[in-house]
């Protein structure tokens, strides 16, 4: 894993601190610069921490404004912003998602075994610039951002293969994996988020933004249409989840975490005294897509690292809980075992947590669940209804300004 990727919580603190004094008007003019993977410092490469919550948004925008003017530090701000833009986005169109992993199954059993995919994962089409992409995604775990739009336009209209292929591919090696982020920007450079716009990537482009490290003249789709497809959904607000533990959850209960929200310590619950903490390791038999081994690894040591924080904090035992084939009933085992009648957790975000913990929180398993939602996403997630531009006009106020964003 790379040096700054440490997945621990210590080190998520410590590469925020590192990079505070760069997030001003220094980021805005020159984040857009893919410079190559041994230069990263015009990007806060904290995406990895905040996908799986090891750093919540609430302590980034405080260390930043601790240190720089809201004006100074609005580009790095609208970045968070976008973050959860997507997340309360697809919270209240949660079909997309299954329609993607729906489509993802038909198109494997059509695409994999095709040449052209094949050279594209392998990084062997033949274009320096792509090619060179998909190594460094399967290295490093990672991708500039303008590389991963450039990336899916020349997948989608150079190469001309499904965008569910490429949204999986991304979701294997990427150590920031987000299935919001991921899903909706694959579809907004297809041409599907917003009907009739897509992003094209241009030789141009790609000479300016990569200081001349790669000049693909001549090799690229120059005017592809955007793709076809069902347009979005109409928005059903999601379930509007507590911020606060109700006092009827009792004394005899479990604490259960995600990759969804590795920070336990942080917000509302930690307060709470939990019996025990039971986490929910990643499991790549019964995920929808095959994460890398390195993906794996980072997930897998940054659960282990938000267990002995959660031990250390709450003073209880930790397990880890597998999916397996049955997870209610390995759960409600579990739950007997220990003589313990109620959950509570974090609710996890439209993905491959939220489906179990459903099957779980559906059965009748001797357990009542208290489901939570961080003040954050609560107060936030309604206004991503529309457009980009309507949410950043109502959110953007309120977390500068709004002191309730950084209770929990």
């Amino acid at each position: 894993m790379s040096k700054d990727l440490v997945p621990t919580r210590a080190a998520a603190l410590a590469h925020l601190k590192e990079f505070l004094p760069r997030a001003t008007t220094v980021y805005a003019q020159k984040r857009n610069f893919d410079l190559g993977p041994e230069h990263r410092d015009n990007v806060s490469r904290l995406s990895a921490y905040l996908s799986h919550r090891i750093l919540t948004e609430r302590e980034v925008v405080e260390a930043v404004l601790e240190q720089h003017k809201p004006r100074e530090s609005e580009a790095f701000l609208q970045e968070l912003c976008w973050r959860t833009y997507w997340k309360g986005w697809l919270e209240g169109r949660p079909q997309l998602y299954q329609a993607w992993i729906r489509l993802l199954a038909e198109d494997r059993r059509r695409w994999p075994e095709r040449e052209d995919y094949q050279k594209a994962v392998a990084g062997e089409t033949g274009l320096e610039a792509f090619d060179h992409w998909v190594k460094e995604l399967k290295k490093t775990g990672y991708l500039h951002h303008q590389a991963r739009t450039w990336f899916a336009s020349i997948w989608l209209f150079t190469w001309k293969l499904p965008w569910s292929l490429g949204a999986e591919f991304f979701m294997r090696y990427l150590l920031d994996g987000d299935v919001a982020s991921n899903t909706l920007n694959w579809r907004s450079v297809a041409g599907l988020q917003t009907k009739g716009k897509h992003h094209v990537a241009t030789a141009r482009a790609i000479e300016k933004y990569t200081k001349g490290r790669f000049n693909p003249s001549g090799k690229l789709a120059l005017s592809p249409v955007p793709l076809s497809g069902p347009g979005s959904p109409p928005y059903l607000p999601p379930i509007d989840f507590p911020f606060t533990v109700s006092d009827k959850v009792g004394e005899d209960y479990a604490l259960f975490i995600t990759l969804d929200d590795l920070a336990p310590e942080v917000g509302s619950i930690s307060g709470m005294k939990p019996a025990l903490v039971i986490a929910l390791g990643p499991d790549e038999g019964d995920m929808p897509w095959s994460p890398s081994a390195r993906v794996i690894e980072f997930q897998s040591e940054a659960l282990r690292d938000a267990r002995e924080r959660a031990e250390a904090h709450f003073g209880c035992p930790s397990v880890e809980l597998k999916l397996g084939e049955d997870p209610a009933a390995a759960l409600q085992a579990l739950m007997k075992e220990r003589g313990l009648n109620s959950l509570v957790y974090y609710e996890p975000f439209v993905g491959p947590w939220k489906e179990p913990v459903a099957k779980m929180s559906s059965r009748d398993v001797g357990v009542k669940f208290f489901p939570l939602r961080r003040s954050w996403d609560g107060l936030l997630f309604p206004h991503a209804v529309k457009s980009y531009l309507h949410f950043r006009k109502y959110a953007l106020p309120q977390i500068v300004r709004t002191k309730r964003l950084t209770r929990t």
